[in-house]
């Protein structure tokens, strides 16, 4: 493709040297440059891609997309000037990649917590529909037979487009993808066109890079107010939960032009009645726009009832029939590391869930406590180098909602793991819970068998915060 073909609709002030020339390939990191490639020069929090321009030309780039033009031009190569790139190259690379997203079925989920659930439940829907389908998120990125690693919620702007031009080309009809606030707010879904995009709450989280839960909740907001809006999907349409009151913001902002769900809220279109949990499982009837749905999942709690609205309202609306929601959604879905039950002849339930916010740790809490026969026992820790004002929340969360408390750690990173401890540990001697009830174990392995040793018969072990993943 040529460079021409590559700026084409991207407001650039100036093109140095032959737009005509041949591009092979598109990438923001100097070390993937091959011959032929053009590199795009972002600014990035820790280093500036225009710092490498001269290494990637060494490599074989042919043209660079960048914002300042090198003292030192050199010839044969083509400058594109533009006045961000970062905002401009997710656009480069959706032309490089023959704009994949205006054939695919889309559907953007973002929020705190549930995410990764209502892209699995989603695409268990669209299997049961025989739809090829795929998923882009937290535990990896799955198609046409396919599971590839995930290093990020969503991928940056170059790596998402290649993956969704993969997937067509692989013959996926539909992709439902997780959104994050960092992707909002790096540009990393700018090249997208989206059919639907799904709203489940905000909570607590990431305020180590956001700074406030404003700035936080206006980055996800993008999503529908922007993104959404400049997408040249002929039915797009928007889905929020309206019982989360950033949900019910959105929606204004929206001028109530969405589909809604609730569990509280008869004004929602897509609501629940007749709710049974048990330790098996969730029983309800669904009522949509289009008739009622029983449904009998295997997935616990109310939190997980948000995540089955959510789904059954994105896919109705996307066309599939009730009847084949109803049957999909009945079926047992795992999603790794969501409330994924261990499997053991020890008489007690071992239970390992992804919940890394003190929403999420409540949620799971709530969920558990109706069902416990004796003790529930929780180990979990906090990330370190992350919001530290989550920590003695999610210790008070744990010690008022469980028997037994483990501290450990979860990725310390460059933190004290002992201090991160500590600062949990604050948050459950303010706790309702025995202030003797809980443990420090540094050591995560150590804290797990720990967790084993003590547990009896009818307790139920949480092991919280890593979650799918094994490292």
């Amino acid at each position: 493709m040529r460079v021409i073909d590559i700026v084409k609709n991207i407001n650039y002030s100036d093109i140095i040297g032959n737009p005509q020339n041949e591009v092979t390939g598109i990438t923001s990191n100097s070390k993937e440059v091959r011959k032929g490639f053009m590199f795009c020069a972002i600014r990035g929090d820790k280093a500036d891609g225009h710092n490498f321009i001269h290494s990637a030309i060494e490599s074989g780039a042919t043209s660079v997309l960048l914002e300042n033009l090198p003292a030192d031009v050199s010839e044969n190569i083509t400058y594109i000037i533009v006045e961000n790139t970062r905002e401009d190259t997710p656009h480069a690379a959706s032309n490089y990649y023959l704009k994949p997203t205006d054939e695919l079925t889309l559907v953007g989920v973002t929020g705190t917590n549930g995410k990764t659930t209502i892209t699995y439940i989603v695409d268990a829907i669209w299997s049961e529909e025989n739809r090829s389908s795929g998923i882009i998120g937290t535990i990896e990125n799955k198609y046409a037979g396919k599971k590839l690693d995930s290093s990020m919620t969503t991928p940056d702007s170059i790596d998402l487009t290649k993956l969704l031009f993969e997937m067509k080309k692989s013959g996926v009809e539909a992709v439902c993808m997780e959104v994050s606030s960092h992707a909002m707010d790096r540009n990393r879904v700018d090249g997208c066109n989206f059919d639907c995009v799904v709203f489940t709450n905000l909570t607590q989280d990431h305020l180590d890079y956001h700074s406030s839960i404003d700035n936080y909740f206006n980055s996800k907001k993008k999503l529908f107010t922007d993104t959404l809006k400049k997408s040249s999907k002929k039915n797009k349409f928007a889905v929020i939960n309206i019982d989360d009151e950033y949900g019910k913001n959105i929606l204004r902002a929206l001028g109530n032009d969405a589909v809604t769900y609730s569990l509280f809220s008869d004004q929602a279109e897509f609501r629940t009645e007749n709710i049974e949990i048990s330790q098996s499982g969730t029983k309800a009837d669904i009522i949509t726009g289009e008739g009622k749905l029983k449904v009998e999942t295997n997935l616990i709690g109310q939190h997980n009832l948000y995540n089955i609205l959510a789904s059954i309202a994105v896919t109705q609306h996307l066309g599939t029939p009730l009847s084949t929601i109803e049957n999909a959604v009945s079926k047992n879905i795992i999603i790794p590391g969501r409330l994924e039950r261990i499997e053991n002849s020890t008489g007690y339930e071992v239970l390992v869930d992804y919940a890394h916010t003190p929403d999420a740790l409540k949620n799971v809490l709530n969920a558990l406590n109706p069902l416990k026969k004796r003790n529930i026992i929780t180990v979990f820790g906090c990330g370190g180098d992350r919001d530290r004002e989550k920590r003695p929340l999610m210790g008070n969360i744990a010690g008022s909602l469980s028997d037994i408390v483990i501290i450990t750690s979860d990725n310390p990173r460059s933190e004290d793991p002992e201090s991160i401890v500590d600062e949990i540990e604050d948050g459950i001697k303010n706790s309702t819970a025995n202030h003797n009830d809980y443990l420090k174990i540094v050591d995560r392995e150590d804290a797990i068998k720990k967790s084993l040793e003590i547990a009896g018969k009818d307790d139920i072990v949480l092991i919280a915060g890593k979650g799918h993943e094994d490292y």
